[in-house]
């Protein structure tokens, strides 16, 4: 197991998912998804939806409640739009503990970094004009630049290729979907885990953390 208050540097790539990893979004996005669902008389759990977005795909739950590809577009596009709205009322949007002061290291000592995310390009524009930080993150990947989502590896590998060939690469997931993705390009992985430690985890090659107070 490698430590984690290792000396970052330039010889290090940092890859950082965005939702659960930067950001505390999941409760803002369930609550726009069943704001939408509702018109369809339909709705999603909490529970279900953080094991959705920890496990698997909404799409899969969401083909899986009848929904045909058309709809479920619609209701992203639906949802999307709400976001736009949604946030300058929502409370429950937060960095995770540690990571404004990590975003600042990272930015004043330029270390080499990509946001490798699943979501789109679009509600990643309004998190970072309402969280004017984020904009010290330069490098990201969202959904439109690759053609496979995570658990496959093409997000990260891409990032490795534009941002950190040759580089040590340290990677931050929260989810078992992240994690498998991420495991194809680093075994250097730590997990964002703010409750404690994640049973799912037990027995693989990683570093469970609470925030990011830990690492500087």
């Amino acid at each position: 197991m490698y430590r984690i208050n290792i000396m970052l540097n330039n010889n290090h790539l940092i890859l950082l998912d965005f939702d659960g990893t930067i950001m505390k979004t999941d409760e803002f996005n369930w609550e726009c998804y069943n704001i939408v669902l509702n018109k369809y008389k339909l709705e999603i759990s909490f529970s279900d939806f953080l094991n959705c977005i920890s496990n698997s795909h909404l799409d899969t739950y969401f083909t899986n409640l009848g929904l045909t590809n058309e709809k479920i577009i619609a209701i992203r596009k639906e949802k999307y739009d709400l976001m736009l709205e949604h946030i300058k009322e929502c409370k429950s949007i937060r960095f995770i503990k540690g990571m404004e002061k990590f975003i600042e290291f990272i930015d004043e000592n330029n270390i080499p970094h990509c946001v490798v995310t699943n979501t789109s390009i679009k509600p990643i524009l309004m998190y970072r004009e309402h969280f004017p930080l984020l904009n010290k993150l330069k490098n990201w990947i969202t959904r439109e630049d690759y053609e496979l989502p995570k658990p496959n590896s093409e997000c990260f590998e891409l990032a490795v290729k534009k941002f950190g060939e040759n580089k040590i690469v340290i990677g931050f997931e929260d989810s078992w979907v992240g994690y498998q993705a991420l495991k194809g390009v680093t075994d250097k992985i730590n997990i964002i885990c703010e409750e404690g430690n994640n049973k799912r985890f037990e027995g693989e090659k990683v570093k469970i953390i609470k925030n990011y107070d830990m690492i500087l």
